[in-house]
């Protein structure tokens, strides 16, 4: 009897030993893809088409709000041709990651500037799917909708 209870708490001390690590993986993975959600948003505001590069997957399918799909090119193309954000901010935001895929929801808070000097607000709520490939998050699909005022 002695045997078994030994065991059984060694396993359990076990057990307990590796909860910790399983969490800080868990954790340090929605960090890492909460970083690259801010490197994205950055680079947009920017009109960075190198770094938005990096962080867009080549299959990016980028859903807005009024219903249209841009695809990774059209997106960097429109985003680096005039300067889009006068601000751009996230708020609300959850990651949750799944192996190699993530899925984040924020409120997306712009003002948008267009050609003429004009501007013109944008309160979204967006989806996000990340996908992790060779240790690097790259957003594979996004799609916004009207948030309620």
């Amino acid at each position: 009897m002695k045997a078994t209870h030994f065991g059984a708490t060694i396993i359990l001390g076990a057990a307990l030993l590796m909860t910790p690590v399983a969490g800080f993986a868990a954790g340090a993975q929605d960090q890492a893809v909460a970083d690259a959600v801010e490197s994205l948003r950055v680079a947009m505001v920017a009109g960075d088409g190198a770094a938005m590069g990096r962080l867009l997957h080549d299959h990016l399918s980028y859903g807005h709000s009024d219903g249209h799909v841009d695809s990774k090119a059209k997106l960097i193309g429109d985003l680096t041709s005039h300067k889009e954000f006068q601000s751009l901010t996230l708020s609300e935001q959850s990651v949750d990651v799944v192996g190699d895929t993530a899925v984040v929801r924020h409120l997306f808070d712009a003002v948008n500037l267009h050609a003429d000097g004009s501007t013109t607000p944008a309160h979204i709520k967006v989806l996000q799917i990340w996908r992790k490939e060779n240790g690097a998050w790259r957003l594979l699909a996004r799609q916004a909708t009207k948030a309620p005022s």
